[in-house]
């Protein structure tokens, strides 16, 4: 029996509107920006829109923390992550959440124009201009502020689908609040000079900058009344195109390769972006047939991928292999090799590569995920549990992590835990009413034992914590019976 528990984490509930106070000096503070932050991205994952790929959400979330250790010396909290759109854009959203859109992946021409833009982003953050904006805009901007989050958290507390939340939060939003924030030229210019300096100091080529600047300048020009996103929150000028480059010029261009890893995140990237996976494995061939790459393995990889998807893993299995024999260091040929062999029915080979890429990287969080779903299909729920416990109990886990647990938890028999589990899904997502109803069914378990029902009872006890008074759900006969027993 697995009894490790579950790293504490913050509940945020449905009766949080943070107190944004008068217009008289008022400003956000840096919990109430946690707070809305946590609010908008519970909004974007219901929506589903978020890139739920484990291994882009990695690749991203890496090369955001090693830009934002350089944001007062790390002091910041980042998290990042990749919105599925083919617009060029990127935002931050208040809390040091940083969202970039798969469409600018894919038109990045190297790992340090990612990191360039990035790092403007990062840049917003750390210099407060999210706040700052707020208070700028007066009364009206942090009563339409108050007004979107409202309108998250009533969503979240009534149930309500995507749509109808989406069509309150748009119109609490209205003139003052857009769903984007345009910045002032003075933030705009002031997120460059910091961003650049992010860049360097994360070892990143300054140049990159305003060289994507012009790109995509350049194809804002061609593109005429179709102004990418990105560019109409973030408007470039000749002059702050100019400025950004004598900025680098002083700082010191330097010749920085794009690492493997940036162009596997683009590989696969580029595989979902297509109509289907079909429609992927002719574009591939087309490309491969006597065009240079600029990453051939990352070119591969993607051929491997879309082979999968496309139901020829057979095809797929000895390209991956390559890979492998290539690259051991590579996490993600662990993971292509292993599914490309379970796909086309070599469990054993499959399951064999596997279990050594876990033993290798025993907490990578893409492979280990993909190595639990592939325990579940082999029967052997057990070791499902075992890892994924030891994974989110010693990372920054997430609402895929957690779910993935509980149903190997559930798979094994173990109600108990599954169901506690659940409960901490349900509270990253914001629905502490249900979390709490899983803690009942947790406590209702025949088999639970004395440890899981303390920690149950003082986990529900802290949930409750932050319902509304008249809402507080009390235990059901039953569970205070379970509570009292010896």
């Amino acid at each position: 029996m697995l009894c490790f528990l579950l790293l504490a984490r913050p509940a945020w509930g449905a009766g949080e509107l943070p107190d944004i106070g008068n217009s008289a000096g008022a400003v956000l503070s840096a919990s109430d920006e946690q707070k809305i932050g946590r609010m908008i991205m519970r909004q974007l994952r219901a929506s589903g829109d978020l890139v739920t790929d484990p291994e882009i959400t990695e690749y991203i979330q890496a090369l955001g923390q090693r830009l934002s250790l350089h944001a007062h010396e790390g002091q910041l909290s980042f998290t990042f992550f990749a919105i599925d759109a083919p617009d060029l854009n990127a935002f931050a959203l208040p809390g040091g959440f940083v969202g970039i859109h798969t469409g600018l992946l894919l038109a990045t021409e190297s790992e340090s124009e990612l990191a360039a833009v990035l790092g403007h982003e990062i840049a917003h953050v750390s210099q407060r201009h999210l706040a700052r904006s707020a208070e700028a805009a007066g009364q009206s901007g942090l009563i339409s502020t108050a007004a979107m989050v409202a309108a998250i958290l009533v969503g979240a507390a009534t149930g309500a689908g995507g749509d109808a939340i989406s069509a309150a939060v748009a119109v609490a939003q209205g003139s003052a609040a857009q769903s984007r924030i345009n910045f002032t030229r003075a933030n705009e210019y002031e997120a460059d000079r910091v961003g650049i300096r992010f860049l360097n100091d994360a070892g990143f080529d300054p140049m990159a900058m305003p060289s994507f600047f012009e790109t995509m300048s350049r194809r804002t020009a061609a593109a005429g009344s179709q102004v990418p996103e990105y560019f109409r929150t973030h408007p470039v000028t000749s002059n702050r195109i100019a400025e950004s480059r004598d900025r680098a010029l002083n700082i010191g261009a330097r010749q920085v390769p794009s690492s493997l890893n940036y162009f596997l995140a683009k590989a696969r990237a580029q595989v979902l972006s297509y109509e289907s996976a079909v429609v992927a494995v002719s574009a591939i061939e087309a490309r491969m047939d006597g065009h240079p790459s600029e990453s051939p393995q990352a070119t591969q990889y993607a051929y491997a991928l879309a082979l999968i998807r496309a139901g020829d893993a057979r095809r797929a299995v000895p390209i991956a292999e390559r890979l492998l024999d290539l690259n051991e260091e590579m996490v993600a040929y662990h993971t292509l090799s292993a599914q490309a062999n379970l796909a086309a029915g070599n469990t054993e080979r499959g399951m064999e590569i596997f279990a050594e890429g876990h033993r290798l990287f025993p907490r990578n969080v893409p492979l280990t995920m993909a190595y639990a779903n592939a325990l579940m299909g082999v029967k052997d729920p057990a070791r499902s549990h075992k890892i994924m416990l030891d994974l989110v109990n010693n990372v920054s886990y997430d609402e895929d992590q957690i779910r993935l647990l509980a149903l190997a938890a559930s798979a094994e028999g173990d109600d108990a835990n599954a169901h506690y589990y659940m409960s901490e899904f349900h509270v990253l997502r914001g629905e502490l009413f249900m979390a709490v109803d899983q803690l009942k069914l947790a406590l209702a378990s025949p088999r639970i034992h004395d440890y899981q029902i303390a920690r149950a009872e003082a986990r529900m006890k802290q949930i409750r914590e932050y319902l509304p008074n008249k809402r507080r759900a009390r235990p059901s006969e039953q569970a205070r019976g379970r509570l009292a027993a010896p």
